[in-house]
């Protein structure tokens, strides 16, 4: 009789585990969506092409949720410690711009939360009630924050990186190991344990993008100066600022995607070392793609003498490399056919529920994009799996080959009389 009570009571406590492993559905789902997330992920092909025909979106998302401390945390499970001794020693910080959906961001919070790590959200001026719940939000935690300063963004990047950088600032004293840049959008592929593994492969360089400059696309004022010494870029006292022959050259400017992972020593740099808030204003105007520019220009200058930095002998390599942190799909109108739901915005191809069979076999930490307002049910479903697999624990080392030979910290680590080696195509 004790081992039939104690065999019932086990499977009682497992069943009342699992379902705490599930999102709230009152909370995240509560105009019922009733969606089998499982069978996507399955991708079984029937039930998706029904689901599809009845796609959820923006009037599904959560709204008037209450912004008392005690009430977020009902909506989830915070975990009050780490996961595992390797994510304890190993604490990631986040910076991400936000300017839409506050529950989309507390949503993204839970499912990614770590109390070991550091979140740093900056919001669009122009949305100043987002602004005043995200600080409410931050108010709740010791590890969540929002930069001090705040500005306008808009979708060709304009005040994007001023706004990253308030983040950097904001988490320079803290306490890790690797600085995470997201915008909006960027869905975490992985749990906290999995992009561990892949940073700790990066061996302490940074990992970013770089793709072509053509002359037809400006992303930059040409009429003015690039010197160094115009861009005023060394703090005083720093003795490059009396080399004239550095003084007087120029800053080669160099693009690339947003989304980068750098370490805690790179950042420390240039907040620290270096004086940006010029060549932050210089770039930050009305071109497309502005927030392409600061980063891949600041790694590739060798006399910033940025740690981490890359020879720019390696450019051509990390372009043909592509964009290994984040998972984007961009076709031209007349290809959207190859974009499974169909549907482009700005180009870039929407994921839906037709994608969650594939994403979750990728090797990028970030995908882009889910966009809640098209597809709720294709987002609360990645949510509730990447939560369900961090907080179950189910984890399995498997560390995507492409981070150990591909990719700017691979190059970068190829050291050679002290500096990045330079780089032989093919």
């Amino acid at each position: 009789m004790y081992l039939i009570f104690l065999f019932l009571y086990i499977i009682i406590i497992t069943f009342a585990i699992n379902e705490n492993f599930n999102l709230n559905n009152e909370v995240w789902n509560p105009r019922g969506m009733n969606l089998k997330c499982s069978s996507f992920f399955k991708n079984n092909v029937k039930y998706i092409r029904k689901m599809k025909t009845m796609r959820f979106g923006e009037e599904y998302i959560p709204s008037n949720l209450s912004m008392a401390c005690d009430d977020i945390k009902k909506r989830g499970i915070y975990s009050s410690k780490p996961f595992s001794k390797e994510e304890e020693d190993f604490p990631i910080a986040y910076a991400r711009n936000v300017h839409k959906s506050y529950a989309i961001i507390e949503l993204m919070l839970l499912t990614s939360y770590s109390p070991q790590n550091h979140y740093c959200f900056n919001v669009d001026l122009k949305n100043k009630e987002l602004l005043e719940k995200v600080k409410k939000l931050a108010n709740c935690f010791d590890n969540v924050y929002v930069g001090d300063k705040q500005f306008e963004m808009n979708s060709s990047g304009k005040g994007g990186v001023k706004a990253h950088y308030e983040c950097m600032i904001k988490l320079i004293n803290k306490k890790w190991k690797y600085l995470l840049i997201a915008q909006t959008d960027d869905l975490l592929m992985k749990t906290n344990r999995e992009i561990i593994d892949i940073l700790k492969t990066l061996n302490g360089y940074p990992l970013f993008t770089l793709h072509k400059l053509p002359k037809s696309w400006q992303r930059y004022d040409y009429n003015v100066s690039w010197t160094y010494k115009n861009v005023n870029i060394f703090k005083k006292g720093d003795p490059r600022r009396k080399n004239n022959k550095i003084m007087n050259s120029n800053i080669n400017i160099h693009v690339g995607f947003v989304g980068s992972a750098f370490p805690y020593e790179t950042i420390e740099y240039i907040v620290k070392k270096l004086n940006i808030e010029k060549f932050l204003n210089m770039t930050d105007k009305d071109y497309y793609g502005v927030d392409e520019i600061v980063w891949p220009t600041l790694l590739l200058n060798e006399h910033l003498n940025v740690p981490g930095r890359l020879d720019p002998s390696c450019i051509a390599n990390v372009m043909l490399d592509g964009d290994l942190i984040k998972y984007v799909r961009r076709y031209l109108p007349k290809d959207k056919g190859h974009c499974k739901t169909k549907v482009l915005h700005h180009s870039v191809c929407d994921f839906g529920i037709e994608n969650l069979h594939e994403l979750k076999y990728l090797p990028h930490i970030y995908a882009y994009r889910i966009r809640p307002q098209f597809d709720y049910g294709a987002f609360f479903c990645w949510e509730e799996y990447i939560y369900r697999k961090m907080h179950k624990n189910n984890y399995i080392k498997n560390i995507p080959a492409t981070y150990k030979t591909h990719g700017s910290a691979f190059y970068a680590s190829r050291i050679d009389n002290g500096g990045p080696r330079k780089c032989l195509l093919g």
